[in-house]
């Protein structure tokens, strides 16, 4: 009788235990896949130097505003040479705007690379601005190495 009984006992063990990782697979299975960062970068027309100019940026995943993104950091650094300015980190207004206050002391052409983060999805736009007056030749020199939210140059993790 107790062999009976150990292999009754062992065969309900094993139907248990298959009922709870076939539960655990499934719900692993059911799990909704991390949302891609929608970014749209709202910045001023025109910046002067030696102002005060206020960077913001528009996160979103899916069709709703990213309102608790984990981190939301504005680095600046000139075009040119690639130098980084600084980083400043990005205060959420709402709606899912993010924003941070600067001033650019010169005159010349910058790159905005915003570092956004939500859960396991990260992304790293980066959009170019003119703050005040710029030569030609400058911008001549800029132009075969273009950066901005357009062009692709988006990460995605």
């Amino acid at each position: 009788m107790n062999k009976s009984f150990a292999g009754v006992l062992s065969l309900v063990l094993v139907f248990l235990l298959s009922a709870c990782s076939a539960t655990q697979s499934k719900s692993y299975q059911e799990e909704v896949p991390p949302r891609v960062i929608s970014t749209e970068f709202l910045l001023p027309k025109e910046i002067d130097p030696h102002h005060k100019t206020t960077l913001k940026i528009k996160l979103a995943q899916g069709s709703k505003a990213l309102k608790s993104a984990d981190q939301a950091v504005f680095a600046i650094s000139k075009a040119a040479s690639g130098e980084q300015i600084g980083e400043i980190a990005a205060k959420h207004e709402g709606k899912g705007v993010y924003s941070a206050e600067t001033i650019f002391h010169e005159n010349g052409v910058y790159d905005i690379q915003v570092h956004a983060k939500a859960g396991d999805m990260r992304v790293m736009p980066i959009k170019r601005v003119i703050v005040g007056d710029v030569s030609h030749q400058e911008l001549e020199s800029l132009d075969g190495h273009k950066k901005d939210d357009e062009s692709g140059r988006e990460h995605h993790h």
